[in-house]
């Protein structure tokens, strides 16, 4: 989970174009305890086939989601990841270089 993890946090520092983004750990911790509806939705998900096979521990799963959720950001940052997506493959900040293809 630990890759994961790096990997989607390494991809909102490129979106970021090397601005703050950080891990709020209070917010995960809450998020994990309070997932009584998170845990229920995903048990009704997995019986009704919604994720792909080889999904083992919803626990491990939903961690990775609270993780996600856990994410954090700057206003400046989070203005470069939009003007990144919104133009779809150029880095705002980096004039030639690309995220998307």
């Amino acid at each position: 989970m630990a890759d994961r993890y790096d990997f989607a946090f390494n991809e909102y520092k490129k979106l970021a174009g090397g601005g703050y983004v950080g891990f709020n750990n209070a917010t995960f911790l809450s998020e994990r305890y309070s997932a009584d509806r998170n845990y229920a939705l995903s048990y009704y998900m997995k019986e009704n086939k919604c994720f792909p096979p080889g999904i083992q521990s919803l626990r491990e799963e939903l961690d990775f989601y609270f993780q996600l959720c856990s994410l954090e950001t700057h206003c400046e940052s989070a203005a470069v990841m939009a003007a990144t997506l919104a133009m779809e493959v150029d880095y705002p900040l980096t004039v030639g270089s690309q995220y998307m293809t």
